[in-house]
């Protein structure tokens, strides 16, 4: 299937001329290329675009919320980048941008796998070699790219992250369809009975006011709309799973923040808020009732990851690391929940390296690395997902011992402290541990969760003397892992398009506990 089949449409940024742009910072961001950092859009020695003439561009051109950047970094190779930052500016993209605007599902579910991604780069360069590297020829045929309905890596096949449900699990499923009318929903909202802290909060304002008035305007008509879910193990405080932006809209529809905009059926309500409402359309939106799902207490929680991930469809796409903290917060077991735990975790390795992307649990996920293989031994996990395997070390640690879980929390602060005076912090976990010569590619500066498995492991296995002893061959260590730069099974194994297989993992585990023994034996 083309890419323009998958996507509204695909268009070239702006040319804006110098003496509209400014240094000092304007609403009307003009995104160029060194302004995108892991991913992530900064301001950093960044233009502005003045008032006037941004104002001109704002209405067709902006970058909104789930866009698609493709561009070429430092001019040499594509990046993808998908937009979902809750940025306080407009976006107008240079010219040296395409954006794929609306992209459905599939798409953007196939640009989150590696795969995917490397994929269509690979095709990117291919059209840039037949287009003879002219930027605007290559972006006319973007939308010509075939996307495959599935991606295989070299030998070894994306695992599809979907282990079945046992039967004793399936028996245990206890998922009810229901309506709630709107002053219901309005009051748990407003009486906090709705979780929507923490991540969601961040995202809870995605949609348009165009957008929800046409969402008020449906309730009001009639039209049936998509249900809402609702994760109600707690019953006093139900978690939303889908339809956040919904809630937004009628909340803030109801308490007159909202103006309605943009309508289709009923355009001389156009301008009013609730309050202004003739009566009728009022008790119409009160009288309005939503198809609601509920995961009932019980639902193991293997079954609870599974309908996250398969209905996290809307404007909130939510990553694993999110979802399992969201499945794991709020229900407590002698006061601790494993999110508590891994948030702990996390904010110390946050003392001794800096996350990006911590807005998405990057961090969380990082420091769930390290403690699910102190909790089990790297042997014992036998390939298939990754996310899958680390679900269920979340989902244990409610029976693991928690006196040892103490001791691994303890055992971190050590352990980054012993391997930042190994290697220098701005390196560390990062691909330049093994090739410093590879500063130039952004990603090779990204912290790899690969890598933090293993390095945090190498040390948790030493003993108390070992671990005082490790520091004097730090030079030794740092020698002997730029040596793996040469060993190409040990580079597959921390490649993320290949390092979910059993055998890789066993590979990169053994490599460097043999790398840092070796290390303490050398005379």
């Amino acid at each position: 299937m083309q890419l323009e089949d998958l996507a509204q449409n695909i268009r070239q940024g702006i040319m804006v001329e110098a003496s509209r742009l400014t240094n000092a910072p304007t609403i009307y961001l003009y995104l160029q290329p060194q302004n995108i950092k892991n991913g992530f859009i900064t301001e950093e020695n960044a233009k502005y675009i003045i008032e006037k003439t941004g104002k001109k561009f704002l209405k067709a051109e902006t970058v909104e919320y789930g866009d698609i950047l493709i561009y070429r970094k430092d001019g040499q190779f594509f990046e993808i980048s998908r937009f979902t930052q809750d940025f306080t500016k407009k976006i107008i993209p240079s010219p040296a941008f395409a954006t794929i605007k609306g992209a459905n599902s599939f798409l953007t579910n196939v640009l989150q796998l590696e795969s995917g991604k490397s994929y269509v780069k690979s095709e990117l360069e291919e059209i840039n070699k037949r287009q003879e590297n002219e930027w605007e020829k290559v972006i006319l045929s973007i939308k010509e790219i075939d996307i495959p309905m599935s991606f295989e890596e070299e030998e070894i096949s994306i695992p599809p992250g979907n282990v079945p449900v046992s039967e004793e699990d399936f028996a245990k499923i206890n998922v009810t369809a229901d309506v709630i009318a709107i002053p219901n929903l309005i009051s748990r909202v407003n009486l906090s009975e709705l979780r929507t802290e923490g991540y969601f909060q961040r995202t809870s304002g995605l949609w348009k006011d165009d957008v929800k008035s046409r969402f008020i305007e449906s309730l009001i008509v009639g039209i049936p709309i998509p249900p809402l879910y609702f994760d109600i193990a707690n019953d006093e405080k139900w978690l939303i799973v889908d339809g956040l932006q919904r809630i937004t809209a009628i909340t803030q529809f109801f308490a007159n923040v909202l103006t309605l905009q943009g309508l289709d059926y009923l355009p001389n309500l156009n301008g009013q808020c609730y309050e202004k409402l003739e009566r009728r359309f009022q008790r119409k939106f009160n009288e309005a009732t939503i198809s609601i799902f509920k995961i009932n207490a019980g639902t193991p929680r293997s079954v609870r990851y599974k309908i996250f991930r398969s209905i996290n469809t809307s404007a909130l796409v939510l990553n694993r690391q999110e979802i399992r903290h969201a499945i794991n917060e709020d229900e407590q077991v002698d006061g601790f929940t494993p999110s508590r735990y891994v948030r702990e975790l996390a904010n110390i390795l946050n003392q001794y390296k800096t996350v990006s992307n911590k807005e998405r649990m990057y961090d969380c996920e990082l420091a769930l690395r390290y403690v699910i293989f102190r909790m089990f031994f790297y042997r014992e996990y036998t390939g298939g997902s990754m996310p899958d395997f680390l679900d269920k070390a979340m989902e244990n640690m409610y029976s693991y011992p928690k006196n040892k879980l103490a001791v691994y929390k303890e055992d971190f602060k050590n352990i980054l402290a012993i391997l930042t005076q190994i290697f220098d912090k701005e390196i560390l976990f990062t691909y330049q541990m093994i090739d410093k010569t590879q500063n130039n590619d952004a990603k090779n500066n990204d912290i790899r969760g690969s890598l933090v498995e293993i390095w945090t492991y190498s040390i948790a296995q030493l003993s108390h003397d070992d671990q005082k002893r490790v520091e004097n061959k730090a030079k030794l260590i740092r020698e002997k892992t730029q040596l793996l730069k040469e060993d190409k099974t040990f580079l597959r194994s921390i490649d993320p398009r290949y390092n979910n297989a059993a055998e890789m993992v066993k590979v990169r585990f053994s490599t460097i506990v043999n790398l840092v023994n070796n290390a303490l034996n050398d005379k």
